[in-house]
């Protein structure tokens, strides 16, 4: 059975890394790509509601046109948000005992290593992946799956064959 290797130093963007006890702390900033069709469609229909607003609320052009730009300025704007969320930075802290994943725990005994697939980062267990962070730069999520992998007791490295 190969050792985990030491990753090396991190990447320097998109990623801060921190020593902490007996382990390491990340704080990860995801980059999704704009999901413009998907966006142009909302715009779309929050420009078709803000004109059924409108004609529902005045028969005076000048404040229908108002009506109509501020309800789909409105509800473009709430339809962000979700897309906006996924840049919020995510955080991933390892020690000897458990690894933290952005608000879950898990414990050193579940976790059988981690998996870096392109954009994704995914924390394996027994029966599959336990968690996954995406739209990751592939060199953070490689060299983040190389510290976790670093990080397992060796008990827990031998049950999971290293990729």
């Amino acid at each position: 059975m190969s050792q985990p290797v030491d990753p090396g130093p991190p990447p320097e963007k998109g990623l801060v890394v921190r020593p902490e006890g007996d382990g390491f702390h990340a704080r990860i900033s995801p980059r999704p790509r704009p999901p413009w069709g998907n966006w142009a469609a909302g715009v779309f229909m929050a420009g078709a509601v803000g004109v059924v607003l409108a004609l529902a609320v005045t028969r005076d052009v000048d404040v229908g046109v108002q009506v109509a730009l501020a309800a789909t300025i409105f509800l473009s704007l709430l339809g962000l948000a979700p897309f906006l969320a996924r840049h919020l930075p995510v955080e991933l802290a390892v020690d000897d005992h458990q690894v933290y994943w952005n608000g879950d725990r898990f414990p050193m005994s579940a976790v059988r290593g981690a998996r870096a697939d392109d954009h994704v980062l995914e924390l394996m267990g027994d029966y599959g992946a336990l968690a996954r962070f995406e739209h990751l730069a592939p060199d953070v999520a490689r060299w983040l799956a190389a510290a976790i992998v670093a990080s397992l007791p060796e008990q827990a490295g031998e049950r999971l064959p290293l990729e």
